[in-house]
């Protein structure tokens, strides 16, 4: 038998005080009696008991009420529960009056609370669409939270702890990760803060964050705190990076061909236009596509003061550049380069052999693995800089090893100027977005590579053998070697050096002098004792 509701009418109406919960509010505003009576309870004059119209015993009250709240008395009564819990005013009004779904109970009581169809009962606060009268109340981000049998949150729960940072009206969207920098940001003024400004999080936010937690009735520890802290972060992520490149529109201008020569004083040559082109896209494709292949480096030449770092870090940007990076392939670099868009290798003439490589190992990683400081796993970070060098040559050559010099491209830079770089940087980034996003390559052609060995031909370091071996051959008394030859016989000959001395590097040093001079690795046969050929390196070239 279907039992006609009549409509709850509010006892009062109670100011918002700016921190009550739709469900706090409606308890202020409505009596435990008010939802039994309004739901047929018929009460025994003179006291506290209740009996529901549906009880099957007309003589026995099935409920009570003692300091507003509802205790079942029998288990007929719909109000009842297993752990004999009580019910308070919004409690009963979700069972009886919305089938048992608080989020359903929560916005009619918010709907309760209307003054004239959109303002809620604090005198200022839309809670309702004035285009599709949907229901935009500000408390209802509690729904989400984790409560106890009393209808109160859950004090210690890491969970509620992320609600309140990701949703209360004083922190929701604040609180974000720079997938650039990997790292975590409060992008408003928070609940401590003074000023309202954009910046890192630190210690002194996570302890203040903890204390505000507790404010609002939570208890979790300072620990908790920072994880529910990075959760919230991560599910609010932005990147400045790649923000500021999809922002620019090309005026439709082309620079990026020549902006070596227009703005850095390179001689405008086809391999300096190709090298030019190659970085600034392939400087994109690292931001937009993080980890893509990138190995190569361009590298400025000029004398010191030519502010070829300045070019570097007005190109960039200073808050995307570094000059400054512990040793390449070390665990430290890997964490340095996060939230940086360019790397400077500054003054690559005084770096060692071994440094070089380094710098070469580098260059063909496009990934590191490491754990964040705020991290407890080892993660792989896809990288997102690229490398550029600056040298002041001194004519000796500054490129060590001529193996992987494909990596490298120098150019000779003139007169650079600043201002014309930075008033036509937005358009040199805009043009190599669209060019990449054309599907440009950042990697030199085959004949741009062969332009690209001349040069880095001429930086090489020479090796002092080389001298000496050309003068040996070139005697009358060595022509037999001199169109074909082996390394043990130059080293024993022209060297000194026995061959049981030889070892690999004594051998990898004769034979790159060798083919610096013209030679050509092939393979020999040679009788040995007791039958049968064995094979050995010979290096020969054509004669003239």
């Amino acid at each position: 038998q279907a039992i006609a509701k009549k409509k709850t009418q509010a006892k009062k109406v109670t100011p918002h005080n700016g921190n009550k919960s739709v469900i706090e509010l409606f308890n202020d505003a409505y009596s435990i009696e008010t939802i039994l009576e309004n739901n047929c309870y018929e009460n025994k004059p003179n006291t506290d008991l209740y009996r529901h119209p549906n009880s099957p015993h007309k003589d026995k009250y099935s409920a009570s009420v003692k300091e507003g709240r509802v205790h079942t008395l029998s288990t007929n009564d719909p109000l009842y529960r297993d752990d004999d819990s009580a019910h308070d005013a919004f409690s009963a009004f979700t069972v009886l009056e919305c089938g048992g779904d608080q989020k359903k109970a929560v916005i009619e009581a918010a709907k309760m609370q209307l003054d004239n169809k959109n303002k809620a009962i604090d005198g200022g606060s839309t809670i309702v669409d004035q285009n599709d009268d949907k229901l935009v109340y500000p408390d209802a981000w509690r729904l989400g939270l984790l409560l106890n049998e009393d209808q109160t949150p859950r004090k210690k729960s890491m969970h509620n702890a992320m609600v309140f940072l990701k949703h209360h009206p004083d922190l929701k969207g604040k609180l974000a990760f720079d997938a650039f920098r990997h790292q975590f940001f409060t992008l408003g003024k928070l609940p401590h803060d003074v000023k309202n400004v954009k910046r890192e999080l630190n210690d002194h936010d996570i302890t203040n964050l903890t204390g505000w937690l507790e404010r609002q009735g939570l208890a979790v520890q300072s620990g908790s705190v920072w994880q529910a802290i990075q959760a919230v972060g991560y599910d609010n992520q932005f990147d400045p990076l790649k923000d500021y490149l999809t922002s620019l529109k090309w005026d439709g201008v082309l620079r990026v061909d020549s902006w070596l020569t227009d703005h850095l004083g390179v001689k405008a040559t086809t391999y300096t236009n190709a090298v030019g082109v190659c970085f600034l896209v392939g400087a994109v494709a690292r931001a937009l596509n993080s980890g893509c292949k990138n190995d190569t480096m361009l590298i400025l030449e000029g004398e010191q003061g030519a502010q070829k770092s300045t070019a570097l870090k007005e190109l960039f940007g200073v808050e995307y550049f570094t000059d400054e990076i512990a040793k390449f392939g070390s665990k430290d670099a890997g964490l340095q380069v996060q939230g940086v868009w360019c790397i400077e290798a500054a003054e690559l003439t005084t770096m060692t052999k071994s440094e070089t490589g380094d710098i070469k190992a580098f260059l063909s990683r496009s990934k590191d693995r490491f754990r964040s400081p705020y991290g407890r796993t080892v993660d792989e970070h896809p990288r997102r800089c690229i490398v550029a060098g600056t040298v002041n040559p001194d004519g000796s050559g500054y490129l060590k090893d001529s193996t992987g010099g494909r990596r490298f491209w120098p150019v000779e830079v003139g007169s650079i100027n600043i201002e014309s770089l930075k008033a036509n940087r937005n358009q040199l980034w805009a043009e190599a977005v669209t060019l990449y996003k054309e599907k440009e390559n950042w990697w030199l052609t085959q004949e741009e590579e062969a332009l690209a060995k001349d040069e880095q031909t001429h930086r090489e370091q020479e090796d002092p053998w080389i001298a000496t071996l050309e003068q040996w051959l070139n005697r009358s008394l060595n022509e037999a070697h001199r169109f074909e030859t082996t390394t043990n016989a130059i080293a024993e000959r022209c060297f000194n050096i026995p061959v049981e001395n030889m070892n690999n590097w004594t051998t990898g040093r004769i034979g790159k002098c060798l083919k610096k001079l013209g030679y050509k690795v092939s393979v020999g046969k040679k009788a040995i004792e007791g039958g049968g050929r064995s094979s050995y390196r010979v290096y020969r070239r054509e004669q003239k």
